[in-house]
C-alpha cells in the first residue's frame, strides 16, 4: 500500500463502478463491509488530524444521501500513524459537489433511486469483472479474525504455531457436477458442508479442528454474490466448529466450480485414534443416524428441493445437505477406541477399511443399525431396502468405533452426555469377512453397491 498524495484518490467512477457493486446494498446506504477500513471524502485524504482510527460513523460533510451518485469515486483508507494508506478495491461512489449542492429531500430521492438500480445491477456483477484480489478482499472480510499467534490471510503463506501433540492434517474436495449440484443446493449449503466434511476428518481421529485452507476453481461467469454467499456459509460452519480460515488460492475454471478444503487439526489427549486397531471382541458403535444421507439424495434426483413440505422429507434433505461433524463425540469415543472412522462411503465401505489389516473381520446386527422413521419412509415410497441405504449410501459422515468391551458402557455414556446418541450394532471377530446378521440368519450383501470415486456413470 503507498502512501496518498493530494487529489490521487478520485477517479472516474466507469472505473471503479463494477468493483463497489460487489459490496451489498443495505436499505438505502452503500455499504462498506470492513471491520478496519473507513470510508474518507477526497478533501480528508492526507489530512489525518481531522480523521479517527477505526471511526464507524461518516466523517464530518459525508452523508449517507451522497452515496452511489456519480461520477466520482472515493476509495476507503486506513489511517496509519500520521498519514492514510490506500486499500484498493474498496469503492464507494460519490459525488460530493452534486450532494452539496442540491436541496437534502431531492439527494435522498436522487439516492434512493440510484441505489435500486445499483442493487439490481450488483446480483450480476460476475467473478470476471472484479478480479482475484477484489475477490480475495470479499472472502478476507467474512472471516473471523485468527487467534493470537497465527497467521491468516495477507501474507505469502499461512503460518500455525507449534504444537506439542503434532498437526492432524486432511483435505478433500468438492467437484460441480460429481458432489453437489446448484439446483439441489444454496451457496451457504455449499460452503457449510464443505467444512463439515471435512472436519468429520479430524473428528474421526478424536481431534479438535483448528484451522483451513481453501482453494477455489471457478468461472468468470460466476456472480461474486454466489462466492459470498458459499463463504458466508464457510464462515458460519468454521464458527461452529471454533476454527478458522487462514488461506487459500483462487483460480479459474473453464467448466464449474471445484473446491478443496485441507485442514488443520490437533490430536486429543490420547494421541490421534487411527482406522486400523480394532481388535477382536472390541463393540462396534455409530453415532446418530444411518442412511438418512442418501434418502435426501434420492429425494433430490427425483426433483424434490429444500425445504419441502415435509416434515420427514425435510429431515433427509438436511441429513444429505448439512452433515455435522462429530467433533464433541469424536473427542469422547476416542478416549476409549481402538479404532475409528468416519461413515462417508457408506457403512460397508468402512467396515470392509476397518478390518483390511489384523486378520479380523465383523459381525453385524442389521436390526440394530439405526435407520431412522424418516430415511425408512422415503427408502418405502420409493421402492427401497432403507437397509442398503444405511450400508451402502454414505455422506452420513457418522463415527465407526471400535470400542474394548470393558469401555463399552462408558463409552455410550458420553456419547449421551455430549447430546449426541450412539448404537452397538456388532462385533469384531477373528474371522475375516464382514458378516450381516437379520432374525439370526446371515443376509448377502453386494460389495458393488459401495460407493465407488471413480465409478463410470451408467448414463
Amino acid at each position: 500500500m503507498k502512501r496518498l498524495e493530494d487529489g490521487a484518490d478520485i477517479v472516474d467512477a466507469r472505473d471503479f463502478l463494477r468493483l463497489a457493486e460487489a459490496w451489498h446494498v443495505r436499505g438505502n446506504d452503500a455499504v462498506v463491509r470492513s471491520q478496519a477500513f473507513e470510508l474518507v471524502p477526497p478533501r480528508f485524504a492526507g489530512s489525518a488530524a481531522t480523521m479517527k482510527q477505526d471511526q464507524r460513523e461518516p466523517l464530518p460533510g459525508f452523508k449517507p444521501a451522497e452515496l452511489f451518485s456519480s461520477p466520482h469515486a472515493v476509495l476507503a483508507y486506513n489511517i496509519c500513524g500520521n498519514g492514510c494508506r490506500l486499500l484498493t478495491y474498496t469503492v464507494v461512489i460519490v459525488n460530493l459537489s452534486r450532494a452539496q449542492a442540491k436541496g437534502r429531500k431531492n439527494v435522498t430521492k436522487q439516492k434512493t433511486r440510484r441505489t435500486s438500480t445499483v442493487r439490481e445491477e450488483s446480483r450480476a456483477v460476475k467473478v470476471g469483472d472484479v478480479g482475484e484480489r477484489a475477490l480475495i478482499s470479499v472472502i478476507h472480510r467474512l472471516q473471523a479474525i485468527v487467534p493470537m499467534g497465527y497467521l491468516g490471510i495477507g501474507d505469502d503463506a499461512a503460518y500455525l504455531p507449534p504444537s506439542a501433540a503434532g498437526w492432524l492434517v486432511s483435505q478433500d474436495m468438492l467437484v460441480e457436477g460429481v458432489h453437489f449440484r446448484w439446483e439441489w443446493m444454496t451457496p451457504e449449503q455449499l460452503g457449510e458442508k464443505a467444512v463439515a466434511v471435512n472436519i468429520s476428518d479430524i473428528a474421526a481421529m478424536g481431534g479438535v479442528p483448528k484451522a483451513i485452507l481453501t482453494s477455489i476453481a471457478l468461472p468468470g461467469s460466476m456472480e461474486v454474490e454466489t462466492v459470498e454467499r458459499l463463504y458466508r456459509g464457510m464462515a458460519k460452519a468454521l464458527d461452529r466448529y471454533g476454527s478458522v480460515l487462514l488461506g487459500g488460492d483462487t483460480v479459474h475454471s473453464p467448466n464449474g466450480l471445484s473446491l478443496d478444503v485441507s485442514v488443520f487439526g490437533q490430536p486429543g489427549p490420547h494421541g490421534p485414534v487411527l482406522l486400523n486397531g480394532a481388535k477382536p471382541g472390541d463393540r462396534l458403535f455409530v453415532t446418530g443416524r444411518l442412511g438418512a444421507a442418501y434418502a435426501g439424495y434420492i429425494l433430490l434426483s427425483h426433483g424434490v428441493r429444500w425445504p419441502s413440505t415435509s416434515i420427514q422429507h425435510r429431515s433427509v434433505l438436511q441429513a444429505h445437505l448439512a452433515p455435522v461433524a462429530r467433533v464433541e463425540a469424536g473427542q469422547q469415543l476416542g478416549s476409549l477406541a481402538h479404532a475409528m472412522t468416519d461413515i462417508s462411503d457408506g457403512l460397508y465401505c468402512e467396515l470392509r477399511t476397518m478390518t483390511r489389516f489384523g486378520g479380523i473381520g465383523v459381525q453385524i446386527d442389521a436390526e440394530r443399525i439405526p435407520v431412522d422413521a424418516a430415511t425408512r419412509s422415503v427408502a418405502a415410497e420409493y421402492g427401497h431396502d432403507p437397509l442398503g441405504f444405511a450400508l451402502y449410501g454414505g455422506e452420513d459422515y457418522e463415527l465407526l468405533a471400535a470400542v474394548p468391551p470393558s469401555k463399552a458402557g462408558a463409552a455410550a455414556l458420553l456419547c449421551l452426555q455430549c447430546g449426541v446418541p450412539v448404537t452397538e450394532i456388532g462385533v469384531v471377530t477373528d474371522t475375516l469377512g464382514i458378516r450381516v446378521m437379520r432374525g439370526g440368519e446371515e443376509i448377502a450383501v453386494d460389495e458393488r453397491k459401495s460407493y465407488h470415486h471413480f465409478a463410470v456413470d451408467p448414463d
